[in-house]
């Protein structure tokens, strides 16, 4: 992820996991076996890690069926990174795929298929009496 608009999507990703409770760092942009295929590593406590890879789709809809054709080379590196380390329950690995038409969509892998994340939608204020406070 070197363009800038991949830069700033990257820094938007990661301060919305931080919002969320996570923290969060950065991959190396360099090739190594031990280090996951991902562009962030976000933990949340000693129970939770996620392995997230940011793409961007231009002009295809962000679908699981569309994710395994066109990403299907992030799924396959994802898939042997779980055969190399061993199961643990809090572990995920999940892809980000980013367009201009629907935002952020997230997929989370796993060894047979890819499952779209539900999306949460963002809470909504208390609503706040009228006339003010007395």
């Amino acid at each position: 992820m070197t363009s800038r608009r991949c830069v700033v999507l990257e820094q938007g990703v990661r301060e919305q996991l931080q919002r969320a409770g996570y923290t969060v760092q950065a991959v190396p942009p360099v090739f190594l076996k031990k280090l996951p295929p991902a562009h962030l590593i976000a933990t949340r406590g000693a129970l939770e890690t996620r392995y997230i890879r940011i793409r961007k789709m231009s002009r295809t809809e962000p679908t699981v069926a569309n994710v395994e054709r066109f990403l299907g080379r992030d799924i396959t590196r994802y898939r042997t990174c779980m055969e190399r380390r061993r199961a643990m329950p809090g572990l995920h690995y999940e892809i980000w795929v980013s367009t201009l038409r629907h935002g952020l969509t997230c997929f989370e892998v796993y060894k047979d298929r890819v499952r779209e994340i539900p999306r949460i939608p963002p809470a909504t204020p208390a609503a706040v009496p009228a006339g003010g406070t007395s």
